[in-house]
């Protein structure tokens, strides 16, 4: 996919506290009227919209302020309660950074979104791919000079000669048991 595919102008479902990237999946249960407004909207054209966090705002609960970062999802599950709300799950696309809140005659906000800093979002790297071909950590010891430091090559870690011998290690204080 390329940035050509995803919408400019995006629906905003703020919501606090929920944390949604690019290949995680968030799963929603929708109850508020705006947003099952939002939901029924999306289904019928790409079952994308945005999720971002809302800035705390006590006085203005109805439309708070939101972060410039967010993450556009796609509905990919979609069920309907006997008491009409919506369960559904939404994967994370790509990031976007707001622009600007667009004029909406609907319950639930809508932006101008821009995807072009967030590109790298849409490589089908996963993180064990990223770090192959990775140098080996160093590890960073005082030399004589309390303010330089000098970075080492890793000790390989010293192991027990049986490691199931009690003898080999010590039992910290607090857990040993008590004798009267």
């Amino acid at each position: 996919m390329s940035k050509n595919n995803f919408p400019n102008k995006i629906s905003i479902f703020p919501l606090s506290n929920a944390v949604f990237f690019p290949k995680t999946m968030l799963p929603l249960n929708i109850f508020e009227e705006r947003y099952i407004q939002l939901v029924k909207d999306c289904m019928k054209e790409e079952k994308m919209f945005g999720m971002v966090q809302p800035k705390y705002d006590a006085k203005n609960t109805k439309k708070p302020e939101v972060y410039k970062v967010g993450c556009l999802g796609k509905i990919i599950s979609f069920n309907e309660t006997a008491d009409k709300r919506f369960v559904i799950t939404l994967s994370g696309i790509i990031r976007f950074k707001i622009k600007e809140e667009l004029e909406n005659k609907k319950l639930y906000r809508k932006f101008n979104v821009d995807y072009s800093d967030f590109l790298m979002d849409l490589e089908n790297k996963n993180l064990n791919e990223e770090l192959k071909g990775e140098e080996e950590p160093k590890i960073f010891e005082k030399s004589d000079s309390e303010t330089n430091l000098e970075a080492k090559e890793p000790k390989e870690p010293e192991m027990f000669e049986n490691p199931d011998s009690e003898d080999d290690f010590e039992i910290p204080a607090f857990l040993r048991r008590q004798k009267n």
